[in-house]
């Protein structure tokens, strides 16, 4: 309620500014606005204007008072649906008591576009009512989706002010040296992210390292939004202090927080750093009080997390509470052991037990095979691996721009100074990993295969030195196979 008030007073700042009474800022208003929209409905500004079910297409999105209406269209034909009660307390989420009712200029042609459309409408009705952001794939075209780049996650920096044993950056470069490396210079940055928008990438991860750590994060953040991505921080939170904070949230960012650790104890066993734990508590409650677009905190899956999850959703239901929470597996690093069979099993069914008790929806986000669990229609409801159909990005960028599969996949597929993105995502590599030829071929006939995706072929690869092998979590004994 509180942001669609807020949306409804920057409605009449824009009246103001086409007046003429503040045309300095007409474009930063009109620019939040659309944010504020994105807020609410979270990914259809991104992933409309593509053919969808019953061969409607959603070509806009418009603010009415304290509703959203998104417009349809079919060849000549046009259906506007108003959304109302569409924010919960929490940011960006729909209420599952929304409405949708169809706009018309009388009662005949109300009832004529209903009795037409029923089907379609029922759809739309049935998407939003899942409430999963995940579930505006709706929007786009999965054949579309599948054959073209569409999120990225851009390593603007290799240094960071942390060293945590467990750093999928490990793999990727020496996390010992990367604070003497050189980063791409700001022209570079530029240029890349010109192509990244010109190639179609409209969700950019700006990671590092700690990208908060370049001195031109800002120049980087604003041009990134001036270009109309949809802009996502990956930071470890320990450096946003009341006036890093502060601007940031001048900008519609969504802030991606690491918190792998629930006190300042085991922060300091993880990180060798004093206090982080707390540090990140705090810049949590002036993100919160600054109004970030949307605030999603990232918890790596090791045996002590797995062990604490109640105290974690118990965090997540309180002040701290975040807008979504995404959970990765370990993989195998700096000497440091990856996630068992045991510890998968075990944090698959506590996060399907919480999610349950706490009507949440938090996943693992990680390629992890389903039959680890001797329940895989479980384990499928806890997790959304990273190449599976509903994942944004399958493309990563490392520290000096060269153009990967994923983090920690070693095998380059270009430079993004000199190629063309759509060119490396149809690349041969690429192609394969993304249809799925890689998996082993006792998993072709598993009703999960869409989902699981084989698991993770970087681990099958780094394991077993081919990505044909089978991701060591895997145990065929629990596989589901089409009757």
């Amino acid at each position: 309620m509180v942001r669609m008030v807020r949306m409804v007073r920057m409605v009449r700042m824009v009246r103001m500014a086409v007046d003429g009474k503040n045309k300095t800022r007409k474009d930063k208003v009109f620019f939040m606005i659309k944010y504020q929209i994105l807020s609410v409905l979270f990914w259809p500004d991104i992933k409309f204007k593509k053919t969808i079910k019953y061969n409607w297409v959603l070509y806009d999105i418009k603010l009415l008072g304290k509703g959203v209406i998104l417009k349809f269209k079919r060849k000549t034909e046009r259906i506007n649906l108003l959304l109302k009660k569409s924010v919960k307390k929490e940011r960006g989420q729909i209420s599952r008591n929304f409405k949708l009712s169809v706009l018309a200029k009388n009662e005949e042609e109300h009832k004529i576009i209903i009795d037409k459309n029923k089907e379609f409408i029922k759809y739309v009705v049935a998407v939003l009512k899942k409430n999963d952001t995940a579930d505006f794939l709706f929007l786009e075209d999965k054949k579309f989706y599948r054959e073209n780049p569409f999120g990225i996650v851009f390593t603007i920096t290799h240094k960071c002010n942390m060293m945590c044993k467990f750093c999928f950056n490990s793999y990727d470069y020496s996390l010992k040296t990367r604070n003497q490396q050189n980063d791409l210079s700001i022209k570079n940055i530029k240029l890349i992210l010109d192509k990244f928008y010109n190639d179609g990438i409209r969700y950019l991860i700006l990671s590092g390292g700690e990208p908060t750590m370049r001195k031109d994060f800002f120049e980087i953040l604003e041009y990134a939004c001036k270009k109309n991505f949809y802009v996502v921080l990956n930071t470890n939170g320990v450096l946003l202090d009341r006036q890093l904070i502060k601007k940031i949230c001048q900008f519609p960012v969504h802030i991606m927080l690491s918190i792998h650790e629930f006190d300042d104890d085991e922060s300091y066993l993880k990180t060798g750093l004093k206090n982080v734990f707390s540090k990140r508590l705090n810049a949590i409650k002036l993100l919160k009080k600054y109004n970030v677009l949307c605030l999603e905190y990232i918890t790596a899956l090791n045996r002590k997390n797995i062990d604490n999850l109640e105290t974690i959703y118990n965090m997540n239901l309180g002040q701290y509470a975040p807008d979504n929470w995404q959970f990765f597996r370990v993989f195998d690093s700096n000497g440091e052991p990856g996630s068992s069979k045991k510890e998968m099993c075990l944090a698959i069914d506590k996060l399907h037990n919480l999610n349950a008790k706490y009507n949440l929806n938090y996943k693992i986000v990680d390629s992890v095979p389903f039959c680890v669990h001797n329940d895989p229609y479980k384990a499928s409801q806890v997790i959304s691996g990273e190449l599976n159909e509903e994942h944004l990005v399958k493309m990563v960028t490392d520290p000096k721009g060269g153009i990967r599969m994923m983090c920690s996949f070693e095998k380059n597929l270009g430079d993004a100074l000199q190629d063309n993105v759509k060119k490396c995502f149809k690349s041969n590599f690429a192609k394969k990993m993304v249809n799925l030829d890689f998996v082993p071929g006792e998993c072709h006939n598993c009703v999960f295969l869409k989902e699981c995706c084989g698991g993770s072929r970087f681990v099958a690869h780094a394991k077993n030195g081919s990505y044909f092998a089978k991701d060591p979590l895997v145990n065929y004994n629990n596989k589901k196979v089409k009757k």
